[in-house]
């Protein structure tokens, strides 16, 4: 079964004999498996395996589990994330999960210099856009019941000390204020920006440490209507305001990656992958990047409603008595995603696709208005 071209290396191999043993609670001394690669990054390499065990009673079992090598690696302002999930499966936070909001069971964690490894359940069930809004709606009360018990009981157990901090959902508005490449990279032929945005830079007096998008928002060269620029703007303007507000609610363990593609759902069950980015912080941010990330434009406003009421349900259920208001949400939404789609309605050259941003932009508008 193993293709020669995608195998383990032996010591890879006996770590997933060893994570077989455990899932069979006996000893497996061989595998035959099969190796599918899931995706690749600068943090981790996912592999999907799918096998036949040979347990010692001589019966062979069916065996599927994915396999997440983490490499060591600096994340700017954030060193420690790659080894930050493997942290949070050896820590107590299964105390805080139930089967109705989990994360994959971990069936071996190992630490190597440089990497770590997790041997983890395969998940399956409703994922990405097969999510109905009844599902979605399930998934924000779970949201809010985990949330409430975070903030109830999690200064009581053992959790990692690298999770991220209260500041990471300012630091998500403060990098598009800074410019991390030089003006000259920017501009050259082993850039990656669309040729009529280097044009752009060419054309405007940039070359400062502010951000390109930064400058753009603020230039006559962007035609993006003034209401939903001064939008985005005020949240500068008022950041200090708008985070004292945010930093007056309980602190609740965010996700802080919480979206359709790292969801699933099977029979009222609800599993969350990818937990590097796991911190404390404001109530309410994983909501908000549930309702503001990839929800369709068309049902952005349904969506508001029906799953923050869900979440508030879910938070109430533990009697916490704190609720997170509508203009906290979607100020949430604006810092997380306001720049990113500035930037792109500047990327983009087709004018469908544009309209298809300024309409998102102005459904966003609308709910901060209302």
């Amino acid at each position: 079964m193993n293709d020669g071209l995608n195998q383990l290396s032996s010591q890879d191999y006996q770590e997933l004999l060893q994570a077989l043993s455990n899932v069979y609670s006996q000893i497996v001394e061989s595998a035959s498996y099969h190796l599918k690669s899931l995706s690749g990054g600068t943090v981790a390499d996912v592999s999907f395996i799918e096998g036949i065990a040979s347990l010692p009673s001589q019966k062979e079992a069916p065996f599927r589990l994915v396999f997440k090598r983490q490499k060591q690696w600096h994340r700017p302002g954030d060193e420690h994330s790659w080894r930050r999930e493997y942290d949070l499966y050896t820590s107590q936070l299964n105390l805080l999960l139930t089967d109705t909001f989990r994360m994959p069971t971990c069936y071996l964690a190992v630490l190597h210099e440089g990497e770590n490894h997790l041997w983890l359940e395969h998940i399956e069930g409703y994922s990405g856009s097969d999510l109905t809004m009844e599902m979605l709606e399930v998934i924000a009360f779970e949201l809010g019941v985990f949330h409430a018990k975070t903030i109830l009981y999690s200064s009581k157990l053992s959790l990692p000390t690298n999770i991220t901090s209260v500041s990471f959902l300012e630091q998500e508005l403060t990098q598009w204020y800074h410019q991390p490449y030089s003006y000259a990279f920017l501009i050259s032929k082993e850039c990656r920006l669309p040729n009529h945005v280097k044009d752009m830079l060419k054309s405007n007096p940039w070359d400062d440490e502010h951000g390109i998008v930064y400058h753009y928002l603020r230039s006559e060269v962007c035609d993006i209507p003034v209401h939903l620029k001064d939008m985005i703007l005020s949240i500068d303007q008022d950041k200090d305001v708008i985070f004292n507000q945010l930093h007056s609610l309980p602190r609740a363990l965010n996700h802080r990656d919480f979206w359709i593609e790292n969801l699933f759902f099977q029979d009222g069950h609800v599993c969350i992958i990818d937990w590097d980015c796991v911190g404390f912080g404001v109530l309410g941010e994983d909501v908000a990047s549930l309702i503001g990330d990839d929800t369709p434009t068309a049902l952005l406003v349904h969506s508001f409603n029906h799953l923050l009421d869900a979440y508030q349900q879910g938070l109430g259920n533990h009697q916490i008595q704190t609720r997170v208001n509508r203009k906290d949400i979607i100020h949430i939404i604006l810092i997380k995603y306001g720049y990113r789609l500035i930037q792109n309605y500047m990327f983009e050259e087709n004018l469908e696709l544009k309209s298809a941003i300024l309409q998102r932009l102005q459904t966003f508008y609308f709910l901060r208005a209302n």
